[in-house]
């Protein structure tokens, strides 16, 4: 790490802002060097860097699919994604969670180019999408698999660090934000050359905006340095996700989702209700939040609980007992 820490101190020492625009004063050789390595990291013909996943996924849905298309959505996808498929004009349906079956009775109605977007590990469930069977199912039919990997980008195993690379898929392209697992900012669009050009000159979500600033871009770089040092981190997450899992299952805690991710949900139905669970556990020291209608269905309210390497065995075994008695006390 001591080169990219080196060249994060002459960054920081330099300036803070980016002063523009890429297209007419922010971008900068740190910007281009990092496109180029993260395209590396994650196996990719080419990427392209917004600001956060909600531009990426507006700008790219907006721009790429056109009026006389179709786009395909499984029903949980993130709100960022449903925002810019209104943007794009193009015809749409969802589809039901990872049901390929309903997919493809939805795809009977289609026209023009077919996009279909899922999201790699899903934000409020953590299960993942059927990216094997949707990749056949693609790669078959000439239809365009876009892959939204925010919530798999970073955890992985075995070297890979996203779902797309454990499984070689290639999608059309795929989005990995750098806000959650690899701890800082920022977001790239893995596609092809074509795309990506296309989007620099016509993608309103990158065209107009503020470059990042070079500290925020070398904070993405270094991540990925980070990471692949410290593969080692993959494995004792994994670690602590079976443990609370079974932890879970000896407690009887039967409204768990099943989940082989770090994003853990029980699910309390009624908002009161699973307010007053966050409370008792905040109570006793931990930071859970509880997810409310609208933000999930009317039934489906929860606890979500986002496992993390530094969690210790004992705080999680503690979580565990407190949310047994609370679940035993309604």
């Amino acid at each position: 790490m001591n080169d990219i820490t080196n060249e994060l101190i002459k960054i920081f020492n330099q300036k803070n802002g980016s002063t523009g625009s890429r297209l007419i004063s922010g971008n900068n050789p740190l910007i281009e060097k990092t496109e180029t390595e993260l395209t590396n990291f994650f196996n990719g013909e080419s990427g392209l860097i917004f600001n956060s996943g909600y531009d990426a996924n507006i700008g790219f849905f907006s721009t790429i699919p056109k009026r006389n298309d179709t786009i395909i959505y499984d029903e949980l996808i993130h709100a960022s994604i449903r925002e810019g498929i209104k943007l794009s004009n193009s015809k749409s349906y969802s589809f039901k969670h990872n049901s390929t079956i309903d997919l493809q009775n939805k795809i009977k109605f289609a026209k023009g180019e077919i996009f279909i977007a899922v999201e790699s590990i899903y934000s409020m469930d953590g299960d993942e999408a059927p990216l094997i069977e949707l990749d056949k199912l693609c790669n078959s039919n000439g239809y365009h698999l876009i892959i939204d990997e925010a919530h798999s980008t970073g955890f992985c195993s075995n070297n890979f660090f996203s779902l797309t690379q454990k499984y070689n898929i290639k999608p059309l392209a795929r989005l990995h934000t750098f806000g959650k697992a690899m701890g800082c900012h920022g977001a790239i669009w893995i596609t092809s050359n074509s795309i990506k050009y296309y989007l620099i000159n016509f993608c309103k979500t990158f065209i107009y905006t503020t470059a990042l600033p070079p500290h925020s871009v070398a904070m993405m770089l270094a991540s990925s340095h980070l990471l692949k040092e410290r593969i080692i981190l993959n494995q004792i997450l994994s670690e602590k996700i079976n443990l609370f899992k079974n932890l879970a299952k000896k407690f009887k805690i039967t409204s768990l989702i099943n989940s082989n991710s770090p994003i853990q949900s029980i699910i309390i139905s009624g908002n009161q209700n699973v307010i007053s669970v966050m409370k008792y556990l905040n109570r006793h020291g931990y930071d859970i939040k509880a997810i409310r209608k609208p933000s999930v269905p009317k039934g489906k309210e929860r606890i979500r609980i986002c496992l993390h390497t530094y969690n210790s065995d004992y705080q999680i075994k503690e979580l565990l007992k407190y949310l047994n008695q609370v679940l035993n006390e309604k």
